[in-house]
């Protein structure tokens, strides 16, 4: 009978890798096998590895049992919260809509700065994805972030201090609705709109326009925009949303967004997402003919779709034509002239013959800048620019809607702005090489202050209150015409040419009675709201100092050949003043857009800091 086998003998790790037979030497001593001994390799045995069984099956009737544990709990989960809903229905239910806060947020209640107080918003899931909503508060109008501006926003500091109730948004919609939306006839907003029923069809331009009209407390404000910009920026960029609501978001956002509020240069990128937006959402393009195409892809644009197509040509087309280095003008389509008939044909809105009007305006200055005065005389382009100006307001409706246009003063800065691009570029040689005869075009010159006045004098009549209110293109026409008059100012000519102008336009005089302008702008309480917000204030120490710049390059040019030296013998005051200050040099500045453009991000970033306009030294340059 033979011997049991040892089924646990395993080959060693040698002969495992050479893929041969291992045999061991019973008869030897050596734990070595005879082809190791043979060869006279090392002899390693393998270590024995515990094989894991297989878990076995769970019956049927064991996989049952669980699933019926996991519905029992589901149901139990189910049934507490069903409770606690009716618990904290039946309580507010004693209370009014408007006052009903959770737990959380009704131990956070504060003032809203608006002479009652509000609870806090707590976070709410989107509205299309819940089925009872309640209306005591709305989604979270700004994020818990800091209230200081340049801090990162993951670490919040007062969310509270920020958060917007609905009695609060109730009252920023009326303020929108009353004081700013005459401003905006890109995007209607219906009178009988409330917070509950913008929350449901649009909420984020309900967000928009809560961030827009939250003017009177300017901290809180930044904080809103910041966060509603995070917003926009995540929903199309991230999650790659395309809707005319989103869009129409976007262009309220653009409308009231000044920097030299906001510090941050987004404009641009602002208009660039709009663009891209009307693209993405096909309200730039006609519907398909193919009526199977049509109903399949795309829906049916509506006048708000032209609306708000019409505000992006707009906006765009005035950042192309006053500051040309910034954006360039969205193409108007032949498509969207037949936009535009549809809105003037329609007049859903009091509002729309103010858009159509404006469109119509501004399509002339891009026709100015794209084309320029060619060889025509610059007062026959401006009396035709004139003209065409007038048969515009001809047929824009009945007389009393006509009167109505005429005393529109954003339509009338407007058209202002359109004859001031008609002078300018019949003198742009003349601003770009000084060695041109500027006795040829003394004509030209003088057509071109009294635009420049003209806008001057509309300007300063807005009540400074108003300030608040208006959209950026108001201030952008303003800027358009300080760049001008400075260029006007610090063109080489004859001393009494130099002097006819400034006699004319009274240089210190313009840039002292904008600043107290702006000035003024801060201290007012516009419709009695108690405002705490100082942006204009930069804005007039800004133009202080253009006036101290402009009359000590004055004052440079006819002392040049024998600048004045201070009573200790040092050289000229005026450079080593401006030299310590670190600001630019007139030469560098005064003319160029860059240094009056308040789109220029870096100055309110210096403003912001310990930037002192009434340092020892400025006094010299009067």
């Amino acid at each position: 009978m033979m011997e049991p086998t040892n089924h646990t003998t395993r080959s060693c790790v040698t002969c495992a890798k050479a893929k041969a037979k291992c045999v061991w030497d019973q008869e030897r001593t050596e734990r070595t096998c005879q082809r190791c001994t043979r060869l006279g390799k090392e002899c390693l045995r393998k270590e024995a590895v515990a094989r894991r069984r297989k878990p076995e099956k769970s019956t049927r009737a064991a996989q049952l049992q669980k699933l019926e544990n996991k519905l029992d709990h589901l149901v139990n989960a189910l049934s507490s919260s069903t409770s606690q809903l009716q618990a904290a229905s039946t309580s507010a239910s004693s209370t009014p809509l408007l006052s009903t806060a959770t737990p959380q947020t009704a131990a956070s209640t504060r003032s809203n700065g608006l002479g009652h107080p509000s609870p806090a918003i707590s976070q709410l899931d989107n509205p299309a994805n819940t089925t009872h909503r309640d209306y005591s508060v709305l989604d979270t109008m700004c994020g818990g972030d800091n209230l200081e501006f340049n801090r990162e926003p993951d670490t919040p500091k007062h969310p509270e201090a920020v958060a917007i109730s609905l009695v609060e948004a109730e009252v920023l919609l009326d303020r929108y609705k009353k004081l700013m939306a005459c401003y905006m006839p890109f995007v209607v907003i219906p009178r009988h709109a409330t917070p509950q029923s913008l929350y449901e069809s649009n909420p984020l331009l309900l967000r928009a326009i809560v961030c827009v009209a939250l003017f009177h407390d300017l901290p809180r404000q930044r904080v809103c925009v910041k966060d509603l910009i995070r917003e926009i920026g995540e929903r199309i960029l991230v999650k790659g949303e395309r809707s005319v609501d989103l869009l129409q978001c976007v262009m309220v956002t653009v409308a009231w967004y000044h920097p030299h509020v906001f510090w941050f240069n987004q404009l641009t990128m602002l208009l660039h997402l709009a663009v891209a937006l009307t693209v993405d959402t096909c309200v730039d393009r006609a519907p398909q003919k193919n009526e199977v195409i049509r109903k399949s892809s795309e829906r049916v644009q509506t006048l708000a779709d032209h609306r708000v197509l019409m505000g992006v040509f707009y906006y765009t087309s005035i950042m192309a034509t006053n500051f040309g280095n910034r954006t360039s003008a969205l193409h108007f389509t032949p498509y969207m002239d037949e936009c535009l008939s549809v809105i003037d044909a329609a007049r859903e809105y009091a509002s729309d013959l103010h858009l159509v009007q404006t469109v119509r305006v501004q399509r002339l200055a891009c026709t100015i800048v794209s084309n320029g005065t060619s060889h025509v005389p610059a007062k026959v382009y401006a009396s035709a620019i004139r003209a065409d100006i007038e048969r515009l307001r001809e047929i824009g409706g009945s007389p009393q809607q006509q009167t109505k246009l005429r005393a529109d003063v954003p339509l009338q800065l407007q058209c202002l702005a359109v004859e001031l691009h008609a002078w300018e570029a019949s003198l742009a040689n003349l601003f770009d090489n000084h060695t041109k005869i500027l006795t040829h075009h003394l004509e030209d010159v003088y057509g071109c202050t009294n635009a420049i006045q003209s806008i001057f004098d509309l300007f300063l009549a807005i009540p400074t209150g108003d300030f608040f209110f208006v959209t950026f293109s108001i201030f952008d026409h303003f800027v358009y015409a300080l760049i001008c008059f400075t260029k006007l100012s610090l063109m080489e000519a004859e001393p009494w040419i130099r002097t006819a102008l400034n006699d004319k336009m009274r240089f210190s005089e313009t840039f002292e009675a904008f600043a107290a302008k702006f000035e003024a702008a801060d201290a007012s309480q516009p419709d009695d709201i108690k405002v705490e917000n100082d942006c204009f204030g930069a804005w007039g120490k800004k133009l202080r100092f253009a006036r101290q710049v402009w009359e000590a390059k004055m004052a440079h040019s006819t002392r040049a050949a024998s600048p004045v030296r201070d009573a200790d013998g040092h050289g000229d005051r005026l450079s080593n003043t401006l030299n310590e200050m670190g600001q630019p040099t007139p030469a560098e500045s005064m003319d160029d857009a860059e240094f009056f453009n308040y789109l220029n991000g870096s100055f309110w970033d210096n403003f912001a800091g310990d930037f002192d306009l009434g340092a020892v030294g400025l006094d010299t340059f009067g």
